[in-house]
């Protein structure tokens, strides 16, 4: 049985046929998305599970919010009873499946129904395309404030020092600058971002361990 990051990593390489931006493990309210892809303005989610469980199917319902399409990803199962219910079931929410034949490299789609009535929360970002491998449950995400942490250091390596300059300069995912600064600032003083440090005049000084 193959494990969900090689169903992912399949999953990726016929993705890639569609010309379309891929990203993995992406946050969508308390959960993480395996893949998501969006081409132009159409944003499809992708599940990826060893068997087609209603506990994936809730999953993929779930992303209906955020998404125009969802799929459940999985590899070739023995069909029953059940497997018959699951399928029902995923037609009735209008979610699609991508069956994965890993012996023969094939793979058979059940095209999803299309959702126009999302709530367009979902943060989609570069980092998110190569960062953690869709389908791992551990280690770490690329979120939205590892997103402005790197934009941080990549200004304080060009010699911006000022947090109220630097937070004017990037793009944040904070509601707005001073909510922006005072979250840096405690997450700097916190350690949370690398070496750095807060002088007494609100400027960022590397920490330099000897």
């Amino acid at each position: 049985m193959p494990t969900e990051v090689e169903i992912g990593e399949k999953l990726i390489s016929f993705l890639k046929k569609d010309k379309c931006e891929i990203f993995q493990e992406v946050k969508s309210g308390k959960r993480y998305i395996d893949v998501v892809t969006r081409k132009k303005d159409v944003i499809a989610a992708f599940e990826l599970k060893k068997g087609l469980t209603l506990a994936v199917i809730e999953q993929a319902v779930s992303n209906l919010a955020n998404t125009n399409y969802s799929y459940v990803v999985i590899p070739s199962l023995v069909r029953n009873r059940m497997w018959r219910f699951s399928i029902k079931t995923c037609k009735l929410y209008g979610l699609g499946i991508f069956e994965i034949n890993f012996q023969r490299n094939t793979v058979k789609e059940l095209s999803p129904a299309i959702h126009s009535d999302i709530s367009k929360d979902l943060i989609l970002l570069d980092g998110q395309k190569d960062f953690s491998k869709a389908g791992t449950n551990k280690g770490k995400k690329f979120t939205a404030f590892t997103n402005t942490k790197n934009q941080l250091l990549e200004e304080f390596g060009n010699g911006n020092t000022s947090l109220k300059n630097i937070v004017s300069k990037i793009k944040h995912h904070y509601s707005h600058n001073p909510s922006a600064i005072t979250s840096l600032r405690q997450a700097i003083n916190r350690g949370l971002i690398d070496d750095l440090i807060m002088d007494g005049n609100d400027k960022i000084i590397k920490f330099i361990i000897n």
